[in-house]
């Protein structure tokens, strides 16, 4: 075990090694963002950006999954060099050798930002492999794309997709510095014609980062309606400082987005995670099973935060990838929110039967602190947990999970009836000294129904669940309309659970858990 530099001066000591189980995490370097994934030859592929340190350039790592639950890490895909550091991009099937870089055969196509450590100029970048996204050869013709239309400004973070109403490529990017998004068109990948802006839009200060543009489903419309996804990684994220997801929801022909409904964050722009620990997310491309309006694309986003990226204290690793989400779009009225769920992949790494509890009251505190109950049989650092609770008026109630056997070290998740919102607190969750932002409290907006008799009578009925690997906690309020995600480093004992109130009666009409363990890797 080894200990990092800390800002505030402290060290904590004995660190556990926090490997999570279901999250992808490297085995020996520092994993960032995500980037061009895709599905090819019934496999996923993920590529991520890595370092061996923070000053070190930037290559490619490369894991696949069957499955999405089960990952195999690979060599380097793209590896930095002397002159690049390979950073954001995109992956597509070019099943037409529209490059010609197939020799007449499909091929696998990465587009991405290729970064000069000496001067920190970009340029987007191309590369093609024959084996199906094992191996890389670099395009040997220079720079594809070395600036924008609009002052020669560079541009970053290339999502690149086939549309096929205008039988074209197109490219999503991002200039280096201000809040705008760039829409570039291409017949094969290599020449590119700017053909759209979208923004500014929020805090001139904040730049825009990673974008991705895809297609959702609606949920339950009958006519298989669809809407478009404009998703953008802020940092600095507005309001509290570190980094952060939004996204919008619209219409796009091929040339220019535009927006069918204000936004919570800024502008059109609602917050996609509202934890302190989501960024980066990034669509499968080609996923036949997933991909069109009918169906639910998947994105993983990378579980990091860029005001402490560098310092967590995690050994020989550092950095881990979300659980994959499928996305969907609930409509409210004449508005749609954004709905993310794990994939149903992850049921299958449920272990056992699990423990249910029906009806527990919960009763109103006397003033001496919160009430819980743990869950006997249901501990674990790797766990779901699923919870249909009433809270009271003026009540608040949830889950600790990733708690000591004294109870003073915990990880929260609970719903206030008084403010409406879901909240994730890893104040008390374990080492957090360093680095001074760590402790916080995270919250988002959750509705729930009127609950009209019983003991909560008054309250609201609200229901979320939370997954837990060891060093990653991620919670979905209702049907995955609100989500929270957060990296946490308990110590000790830290793995029982128990069920939580405070300020009022509670009832916990239900509460599930499962311990988790990946099954067999599929054959």
């Amino acid at each position: 075990m080894s200990s990092v530099d800390s800002p505030t001066g402290a060290q904590p000591e004995a660190l556990q090694p926090w490997r999570p189980l279901l999250h992808l995490t490297p085995s020996r370097s520092r994993m960032t963002d995500p980037n061009g994934l895709v599905w090819h030859a019934s496999m996923y592929h993920l590529y991520y950006q890595c370092s061996a340190d923070p000053r070190a350039a930037v290559s490619w790592g490369h894991a696949t999954s069957p499955d999405l639950l089960h990952w195999t890490e690979h060599p380097v895909a793209i590896a930095a060099t002397a002159s690049e550091s390979v950073t954001a991009g995109s992956v597509v099937e070019d099943l037409h050798d529209t490059t010609g870089l197939g020799g007449g055969a499909p091929a696998l196509v990465a587009v991405y930002t290729a970064t000069d450590p000496a001067t920190g100029g970009q340029h987007q970048a191309l590369a093609a492999s024959a084996d199906g996204g094992y191996t890389w050869q670099r395009l040997p013709d220079g720079p594809l794309l070395a600036g924008s239309g609009s002052g020669g400004s560079q541009i970053r973070d290339p999502r690149v997709f086939w549309y096929p109403p205008r039988s074209c490529w197109v490219m999503v990017a991002t200039p280096v510095s201000g809040s705008v998004v760039q829409f570039w068109c291409s017949d094969d990948l290599l020449s590119w014609e700017l053909v759209g802006r979208f923004g500014p839009f929020g805090p001139p200060q904040a730049r825009w980062e990673v974008p991705d543009l895809v297609e959702v489903p609606i949920d339950a419309d009958p006519e298989g309606r669809s809407r478009w996804l404009l998703a953008l990684s802020v940092n600095p994220r507005p309001g509290t400082g570190g980094s952060g997801m939004v996204y919008a929801v619209g219409d796009f022909d091929g040339r220019s987005f535009v927006p069918t409904q204000d936004g919570d964050a800024f502008g059109p722009f609602s917050w996609v995670d509202h934890g302190p620990d989501f960024y980066a997310a990034t669509s499968f491309a080609h996923d036949p099973a997933r991909t069109g309006p009918q169906n639910s694309p998947v994105w993983v986003g990378w579980l990091g935060n860029w005001a402490y990226a560098d310092v967590v204290p995690t050994t020989p690793w550092r950095g881990v990838q979300s659980l994959p989400r499928t996305l969907r779009l609930a409509r409210n009225g004449d508005r749609y929110r954004l709905v993310q769920r794990p994939v149903p992949e992850i049921a299958t790494a449920r272990d056992g039967i699990g423990t249910r509890l029906l009806h527990v009251v919960l009763p109103a505190d006397t003033g001496e602190g919160p009430v819980r109950r743990r869950v006997p049989g249901a501990g674990g650092t790797c766990l779901e947990v699923r919870i249909d609770v009433e809270v009271g008026p003026g009540a608040s109630a949830g889950v600790e999970v990733l708690a000591s056997a004294d109870g003073a070290q915990y990880t929260r998740v609970t719903w206030s009836q008084e403010s409406g919102l879901l909240c994730l607190d890893r104040r008390e969750s374990g080492v957090s000294g360093f680095h001074p932002d760590f402790a916080a409290l995270a919250t988002g907006p959750l509705e729930g129904s009127p609950v009209t008799e019983g003991p909560a009578a008054g309250g609201r009925r609200v229901r979320f669940a939370v997954w837990v690997d060891v060093c990653c906690v991620e919670a979905f309020g209702g049907d995955g309309e609100t989500v929270l995600s957060a990296q946490v480093f308990p110590d000790g004992d830290s793995g029982f659970l128990s069920m939580f109130a405070e300020g009022g009666p509670v009832v916990v009409r239900e509460l599930q858990v499962w311990p988790l363990r990946p099954p067999a890797a599929p054959v």
